[in-house]
Parts: structure tokens; C-alpha cells; sequence
């Protein structure tokens, strides 16, 4: 009988994943829950300030083999939500776990579009790389071929699924996993608010991705497409653009791991708003994106979407995401910084068959129920395995 969840984590924890991972969900169901992050033994070169530390159940890890005790004496009546990728450099992890008597669930529900370029890109560089590669580097790369259970490995228990082409994973699946149909956790935002009596405003609302400033560029020791400078100047004169011609107000949906209050006023002035984008895109008229797994809010309510793209992300994986999404949308994306007639009468109707293929694909499969996405799991870790 489970009587525990620990959720393990890889990206430091936030008031907003207290939200969005049902934390008083699952204890009102009965579960102690605890979170356990695991960020620090992860990327010891990369360190961020905790928003909230003094949460309960809350452990951060900085000893990897402290860690590594306290995966490996889990017993069978916990239960772990497993956040971190199954990659040569956390096997370390899914090793300590394996030993314990506790099973645990991967999350595969909050799926975007991935465009085929990106998977041939990788294969690309992977061939290209292969013979001028370190030694430790290819080894790593020919370890992780080897089948999980080679390794000591034990396989997934559940995978929390999103919509029919959420499988976007590399994890330790067997034919015994099951697979829990859910829906994406926008999905528990979107039933609250469609309840909430709507007010339409003229307003088109831009999906912040807190481009190029995202401290997962740091986190992942990548470069970030574009530079900041040159970034908001193409939004500012695309909003300046979008609002001549459509009549709407611009307003910004913040990205939740946005920091914009020791930055310049990059927006030049234009309202933002955080923790309100399914309220904003309820509203709106209009929404501006790249490829954030928000623009599900677009697809729920009905609105629709223009997908910005620029010359600087040519070539980039970024703009392959970009024109993945678009198509899915039914559209093509535009390019923000490039002088073009657009056909606004196009941009703003949608398809309804794209935005009904894409619901099912990326949010939520048919049959899957209209309940909260943690009183789904809670229900089902009742029953036992």
C-alpha cells in the first residue's frame, strides 16, 4: 500500500510547482508527500536562489552519495514521481532507485510538437562527431545503447501520459508499464477557468518564454539564439505592428521563470502579467508565441495563434519547434523581422480540424477523464498494483 509520494526533481522547485504538481491533492487523498531535489548532485556547476525553502517535505540534495542512500532504502510503500531524464549522467539515480523496494511513475504529459530536423539534426552530429569524439565521450554515447536491464536497471512502473503523441521519452519501459492516459497539467488551469464568466477584451496576448534569458541556457551550458537587444527590438516593432493593424492591445503573458524586475524595461512600457495566461488568453482576441507548451491555452479556448519566428533562429533548433508548432496550428510562422504582407483575415481565424488533431495529440486523448490531473493518479495508487 502506498502511503508516501516523493516527487524527484531536476530543476529547482517553485511556488508554482507546489501548484501544478497537486501537492494538497495528494495529501488530501491521504499521501505524505515530499520533494526531494536533486538539482544540486545534478549540475554542481549551476546554482539558483529558491523562491520558496521553507516549504514542507521540501530536501535539496548536495551530497550525491547522501542521495544516493536515501533512493536506495525507499521501500514498497513509496511511491516516486520521477522528473529526471534518463541520461548516462543521472544513471546514478535510476541505479539507487532500482535497489529500493519503490516503484515509480516518469511524466510524459506535457509534450510539444517536435519537428523530424531536430531528431536528424542530432543523428547528424552524433555521425559527424563520432570518430573526432573524446573516448569517454563515445563510451557514454555506446553505454546508454545497452538495455536498461543490463545495467541493474529496473523498468518504469507508470508513465503519466498527456496526449496520444506525448511518448517523446527515453526511459526504462517494459511491457509491464502502465500507461496512466492523463492530460497535460494546463488542462487542470483551463477547467478552472473556462467556468469564469468572460470578459472579451481587445487585447492579442504574447507567450513570454523569457527569451534569451531563460537560466536553462546557463543550467545546460547552452548559447541562447539570439541576443537580447536585438531580440526585443523585433517584438517591439512587430507589436507596434500587430497593434496598427488588428486594433488590439499587446499585453505580455510572463513566462513563470521570469525575472524582469532588475532588467531594463524591455517591453517598452506594455503591460505584463504573471501567473494569469489562461485568464489572458481566455480574454484575448489574439496570441503571439514561439513554441511554449502555454499556446494549449490557444488551442482550449479557441483563439488564434501566430507563430514568431526570426532570422536568427535559422538553422536553429528553436525555429524547427517553431515551424512544427505553426503547422499544427494550421498556420506558417512569421518572420518578426522581415518586411511581409500579412494575411491578417487568415492569421486570425483558426482550423478546426488542426486545433481537434493537435487537442488530441499534445493535451488530451479522448477517453481520458475531466478530473484533476493528480486526483487521476491518487485514484489510481489507491487501487493498488
Amino acid at each position: 500500500m502506498i502511503e508516501r509520494i516523493i516527487f524527484l526533481l531536476e530543476g529547482y522547485f517553485s511556488q508554482r510547482d507546489y501548484q501544478r504538481f497537486g501537492i494538497e491533492t495528494l495529501r488530501e487523498n491521504g499521501f505524505d508527500v515530499e520533494i526531494w531535489d536533486m538539482t544540486p548532485t545534478l549540475y554542481a556547476n549551476y546554482s539558483r536562489v529558491y523562491s520558496m525553502p521553507d516549504c514542507r517535505g521540501l530536501s535539496i540534495f548536495n551530497d550525491r552519495q547522501q542521495a544516493y542512500e536515501r533512493l536506495s532504502n525507499l521501500t514498497s510503500s513509496d511511491f516516486v514521481v520521477n522528473f529526471v531524464s534518463y541520461y548516462f549522467w543521472n544513471l546514478w539515480v535510476y541505479s539507487a532507485l532500482s535497489k529500493s523496494s519503490a516503484s515509480y511513475a516518469v511524466f510524459c504529459a506535457n509534450a510539444i510538437p517536435v519537428a523530424r530536423e531536430i531528431y536528424l539534426q542530432k543523428k547528424r552530429e552524433v555521425l559527424k562527431n563520432l570518430f573526432s569524439m573524446k573516448s569517454t565521450t563515445l563510451l557514454k554515447h555506446i553505454y546508454m545503447k545497452i538495455p536498461f536491464r543490463f545495467l541493474g536497471i529496473k523498468p518504469v512502473s507508470f508513465i503519466f501520459a498527456g496526449g496520444s503523441k506525448c511518448m517523446q521519452y527515453h526511459y526504462p519501459i517494459s511491457k509491464d508499464t502502465e500507461v496512466l492516459w492523463i492530460h497535460t497539467l494546463d488542462y487542470d488551469i483551463y477547467l478552472k477557468e473556462k467556468s469564469r464568466p468572460c470578459p472579451g477584451r481587445d487585447i492579442a496576448v504574447f507567450i513570454d518564454e523569457f527569451l534569451p534569458l531563460h537560466h536553462e541556457y546557463a543550467m545546460f551550458k547552452l548559447d541562447p539564439p539570439i541576443e537580447v537587444g536585438k531580440y526585443f527590438t523585433y517584438l517591439d516593432r512587430f507589436f507596434e505592428s500587430v497593434e496598427r493593424k488588428t486594433g488590439y492591445e499587446v499585453v505580455i503573458a510572463e513566462c513563470p521563470e521570469a525575472n524582469y524586475e532588475d532588467t531594463p524595461d524591455y517591453f517598452r512600457g506594455r503591460k505584463r502579467f504573471k501567473g494569469q495566461t489562461a485568464g489572458l488568453v481566455h480574454e484575448s482576441k489574439l496570441v503571439l508565441g514561439h513554441y511554449s507548451t502555454a499556446l494549449n491555452f490557444a488551442n482550449l479556448f479557441q483563439k488564434p495563434v501566430i507563430s514568431m519566428s526570426c532570422s536568427d533562429f535559422r538553422k536553429k533548433p528553436i525555429e524547427y519547434h517553431i515551424q512544427e508548432i505553426a503547422k499544427w496550428f494550421g498556420k506558417s510562422p512569421i518572420f518578426i523581422d522581415e518586411t511581409q504582407d500579412i494575411d491578417w483575415e487568415f492569421e486570425l481565424n483558426i482550423s478546426k480540424e488542426h486545433y481537434d488533431n493537435y487537442r488530441n495529440a499534445y493535451i488530451k486523448t479522448e477517453n481520458s477523464q475531466d478530473l484533476p490531473f493528480w486526483q487521476i493518479v491518487a485514484n489510481r495508487l489507491k487501487k493498488g498494483f
